[in-house]
C-alpha cells in the first residue's frame, strides 16, 4: 500500500521542498495554499526504509530552521488531521504532554484498528490518555500500567468516568505483575523498554496486536528488528515531525 505523506510549511520556502519530494519519487502530488502556508500531499511507494526517506525530508526543513509539519503513514486514506485528544480531568503531576507527537501517534493508531469490544493494556499509561481514548473507541476493558505510583492514581482519576468494570489501573514496571490475554497492547514509551516487553508478550501474556512508540525515525531500523526478531510483523505505521509509532500483528 502507497504511503500517504502531508506536508505543511511557509508557502515561500515549498518550492525547494517540492524539489526534494520529487527527488524520493512522489506521485500524485497536490498542493493547496493557505494564506502564508502550503500544504502539499502525495503518494510514496511503501518500503522498509521509507520512514526514513520521510524523515530525511523533515531534517532537511528543519536544518534550515524552517517550521515543517509532516505527517505520514502507510495508508493512502490518511486524513491530514490527527485525531482531537480525548479530554482528560486533569493532566497535572506526570512527566510529559498528552500533546507530544507520540501520544498522537498512537491516538490515530488506536482509531485506525479498531476497538470494539476489545479488551486493551496500556503500559506506561501515564495520564491515562490512552486508556481513556480506547473506552471512548468502544473497547471492553482496559487495563493501564505505570511504574510511578503518582501516575497511576492521575490515570485512575481521569478513568473514573467509565464504569469501574471496564478499567483498572496497575502499579508494575511495564506489565510484569500481569498475565492473561489482551487483544491490543499499546506502549508509549521509548525504544530501549522494546525487547523486554516483547519477551515479556511472548512467555507471559497472550496477545494478538501492539502498538508501540516513543521511538525516533533513526531508531526504526532497530524497532522493526526487534519486532520480527519475536514474530511481529509491523502493519502500519504513523510518523509525526521526527517520531514514529508502529501497528504490528503476530506472525
Amino acid at each position: 500500500m502507497p504511503v500517504r505523506l502531508w506536508l505543511t510549511c511557509p508557502a515561500d520556502v515549498m518550492p525547494p521542498m517540492l524539489a526534494r519530494l520529487q527527488w524520493l519519487g512522489v506521485r500524485r502530488l497536490q498542493r493547496y495554499l493557505y494564506g502564508p502556508l502550503c500544504r502539499v500531499s502525495a503518494l510514496l511507494p511503501d518500503t522498509t526504509d521509507t520512514p526514513l526517506r520521510v524523515h530525511w525530508l523533515w531534517e532537511q526543513g528543519r536544518q534550515q530552521g524552517l517550521t515543517v509539519y509532516l505527517y505520514a503513514g502507510n495508508d493512502t486514506d490518511l486524513p491530514f488531521a490527527l485525531p482531537f485528544l480525548p479530554p482528560l480531568r486533569t493532566e497535572q503531576g506526570v512527566f510529559g504532554s498528552i500533546r507530544h507527537p507520540t501520544t498522537q501517534l498512537c491516538l490515530a493508531l488506536l482509531q485506525a484498528v479498531g476497538l470494539d469490544a476489545k479488551r486493551v493494556l496500556d503500559i506506561g499509561t501515564g495520564t491515562g490518555v490512552l486508556a481513556v481514548a480506547a473506552l471512548a473507541g468502544g473497547a471492553r476493558q482496559v487495563i493501564a500500567t505505570d511504574i510511578a505510583s503518582t501516575a497511576a492514581r492521575l490515570a485512575a482519576f481521569n478513568l473514573a468516568r467509565y464504569p469501574s468494570e471496564r478499567w483498572a489501573v496497575v502499579v508494575c514496571d511495564l506489565a510484569s505483575a500481569l498475565r492473561g490475554c489482551f487483544d491490543l497492547v499499546c506502549c508509549n514509551i521509548s525504544a530501549d523498554v522494546l525487547p523486554p516487553l516483547l519477551s515479556h508478550l511472548q512467555h507471559d501474556l497472550a496477545c494478538d496486536a501492539l502498538i508501540v512508540s516513543g521511538f525516533t525515525a533513526p531508531e526504526w531500523r532497530s524497532v522493526r528488528r526487534w519486532l520480527r526478531s519475536r514474530g511481529w510483523c509491523v502493519d502500519q505505521w504513523r510518523f509525526l515531525n521526527g517520531w514514529l509509532a508502529a501497528f504490528a500483528r503476530r506472525l
